[in-house]
């Protein structure tokens, strides 16, 4: 019996190469940890840190604009290394994965759902808690990972000492790729996709290598052996990722720049983002290149922090290219919203030591633009992930507004061309006009370049360039009219934009668009997206035994189907049958409702106010998966396989002989009468005396 904990890891220690997990801090620096590997699961969504879901209700309201995925962190257990690294020297050997196949795995950095009150006792709290429709936000639903699954055997041929695999947690666990798969079928008769061919595989066909191993004296007609061996989990919850699934980095969807850190500070504050010009408390992945000529994700950039289809994106499209600048504090909160801006940081390029601010470089017009100069770029143009530039992608950006700054004042009645107030704007001040309206700064010419929002029209506007940033306009889908705006409070406070989501309009660029045929994910849909990643066909063999989550008449848990988990689009053709199919041969087992994985199947309750998301599943509540072909079944290899530690657990011989009851039977019973009219095989007579036979006409 192998037993294996992880032991808390600091908040750097996340991503995962290779063997190891990596991630860059701020500085640059690295840190790693063997096995562990992050990811986001789209089905445990995060709030926002806004207060709200720290207080949880059974509504699950938040608007989907706040939300984001749940960050996993996973202990990875590689099958195949375990399975082939052996282990002392006795007889017969052992290995890392040991011969009795049991591995105890847990974390104690993960955290139970405890949204119950504790007023009665910490008993009725952990019961109470998984059952209650509520979400705890201090839950950490961390898990353990299987990866490299296919095969599990030890020893090709028959050993007796070694049986399959048994995976207890305590945790949620993921299984990554094929696992455990057969050699062959029960019937050299390939099974058809659509099991028309069930019942009609005949006998005689039966495939005499299936689930046997070679040298096993009950089976002498077993000459090549099966790979697959008996495997069993058991666990919180069972998600199963296919082949293609990528686990991916943060930097992938900007993931800390969003309000996730779960200090104090992030969960309380309230207006901090708000302030400093964002509209929720995500920055809506404008930094990463996820994007390609069309606007819509690559699929080479696939990864679980960016195609989860909760976690809110910008789109893009042609429209005016504005400058940004950027704040080196993380989060956005911690950021002054007048000061901390920049659009090239102190020390970068040599001819500005001092570093540029937006203000000084704008004008009617104002410098050429120049990436290598404004390196903070512009909602078209960013530093390139592997450029010398790249930390600015690992900042938050935002829309430049014109200010007042130490260098240069700014007065109404003064240029940049403001109707005549006594008004004068210094250290970091948003500039208005007469009419209370901020001036934005843009790219037009080449040249940056100022507009004031009260003549903003379509030869007063910046440029528009091709894959530029998607923000509301005051008359929709007219990139002529200006921004959509709101003023926070305070002289500093930056001018809010609303930008437009991929969770609002997946595809097209019409921001007026419901979800339909056209502008939705899903089979007989838009296609050829990657806002989810595609799965491919994985199987799975094993006896799944796990925890689900509870119903309610306003909220469907899933059903069987969903018992265990899916994340991914399994279904990226045009064609409703056409999903890519997840095999799953062995067996079910529901044996308690979870604990850390209690995050509902639906986004939001049947008749709420929320909108749907653009995806055709279950009417738009379920964002992050699409549902695969299920090719599920029994796996009858598990009847000719010698019973291992689980399997005998489910069955029970009493300590007590059995009662045993005799009644008489007449012989006029028609059961005892048929067997008295029994006839010998050999000439057909009668087995019985004629006066002792009944009449048997």
């Amino acid at each position: 019996i192998v037993t294996i904990g992880f032991w808390h890891e600091y908040s750097r220690i996340l991503q995962r190469n290779s063997l190891y997990t990596l991630r860059p801090n701020h500085n640059g620096d690295c840190y790693n940890t063997p096995g562990v590997q992050t990811f986001t699961n789209a089905d445990g969504v995060n709030g926002d840190g806004t207060g709200t879901v720290a207080n949880p209700t059974t509504d699950y309201e938040l608007a989907k604009e706040s939300r984001q995925p749940l960050e996993i962190r996973t202990t990875v257990l590689d099958i195949n290394l375990l399975r082939t690294t052996t282990y002392g020297t006795a007889t017969p050997q052992e290995y890392l994965i040991p011969n009795s196949g049991i591995i105890y795995a847990t974390r104690d950095d993960a955290l139970s759902d405890l949204s119950a009150s504790s007023t009665n006792g910490t008993d009725a709290q952990k019961t109470q808690s998984p059952v209650d429709f509520k979400l705890d936000p201090t839950r950490r639903p961390n898990a353990i990972m299987l990866i490299n699954g296919n095969p599990i055997w030890r020893v090709l041929g028959f050993r007796d000492a070694e049986k399959g695999l048994i995976l207890a947690s305590n945790l949620p666990v993921y299984i990554k790729g094929d696992f455990n798969k057969h050699t062959g079928e029960e019937f050299n008769t390939a099974l058809a996709t659509d099991l028309g061919n069930f019942y009609s595989r005949v006998a005689s066909d039966r495939n005499p290598n299936f689930a046997c191993r070679t040298g096993d004296a009950r089976l002498p007609n077993c000459t090549t052996g099966d790979a697959w061996r008996p495997a069993s989990v058991l666990s919180d919850a069972i998600t199963l990722l296919s082949n293609n699934f990528q686990l991916g980095y943060r930097s992938d969807g900007d993931y800390d720049l969003n309000n996730n850190l779960g200090d104090t500070n992030s969960i309380t504050d309230t207006t901090g983002f708000q302030n400093n010009g964002f509209a929720t408390n995500n920055t809506n992945v404008i930094n990463a290149a996820w994007y390609g000529t069309d606007g819509l994700p690559l699929a080479s950039k696939s990864s679980s922090y960016l195609n989860n289809f909760v976690t809110p994106i910008q789109r893009r499209k042609t429209a005016p290219e504005y400058l940004m600048e950027v704040c080196q504090k993380l989060p956005v909160s911690t950021c002054d919203p007048g000061t901390d801006w920049w659009v090239t940081l102190p020390g970068d390029v040599a001819a500005y030591p001092l570093g540029i601010k937006a203000s000084n470089v704008t004008g009617t017009p104002g410098q050429t633009f120049n990436l290598n100069t404004h390196l903070a770029g512009t909602t078209a143009q960013a530093q390139s992930p592997t450029g010398s530039n790249s930390k600015y992608l690992g900042y938050p950006r935002r829309v430049a507004f014109l200010r007042g700054t130490i260098l240069h004042s700014v007065t109404r009645g003064a240029p940049p061309a403001f109707p005549a107030l006594p008004t004068t704007y210094t250290n970091a001040e948003l500039a208005l006009d007469d009419s209370n309206k901020p001036t934005i700064i843009g790219i037009q010419g080449g040249k940056i370049t100022s507009f004031t929002l009260s003549n903003f029209s379509s030869s007063n506007r910046p440029d528009s360039t091709a894959n530029a940033l998607w923000f509301l306009t005051n008359d929709a889908n007219d990139d002529t009219k200006p921004p959509k705006f709101t003023l926070g409070s305070g002289t500093s406070a930056q001018p809010t934009l609303l930008p437009e989501l991929q969770i609002q309009v997946a595809f097209g660029t019409d921001e007026s668009t419901s979800p339909t045929s056209t502008s939705r994910i899903g089979p007989s849909n838009t296609q050829g997206s990657n806002w989810l990643q595609q799965a491919q066909s994985t199987t799975f063999n094993l006896v799944a035994a796990g925890g689900d989550t509870p119903a309610r008449p306003t909220e469907d848990n899933g059903g069987l189907h969903n018992f265990v988990r899916f994340l991914e689009n399994w279904n990226p053709t045009s064609d409703l049958n056409a999903a890519y199919a997840a095999i799953f041969n062995g067996s079910f087992i529901q044996r308690t409702r979870s604990v850390y994985a209690t995050a509902p199947f639906v986004a939001y309750l049947n008749g709420s106010s929320l909108a749907a998301y653009p995806i055709a599943n279950s009417g738009g509540q379920v964002p992050f998966y699409l549902a695969p072909k299920r090719q599920w079944g029994y796996d009858v290899g598990l009847l000719s396989q010698s019973p291992d530690a689980f399997s005998q657990k489910l069955a029970i011989t009493p300590d007590d002989k059995p009662n045993e009851y005799f009644r008489e039977v007449g012989r006029d019973d028609a059961w005892v009468q048929t067997l008295l009219c029994a006839k010998k095989a050999s000439d057909s007579s009668y087995a019985v005396d004629a006066d002792q036979r009944p009449n048997c006409s």
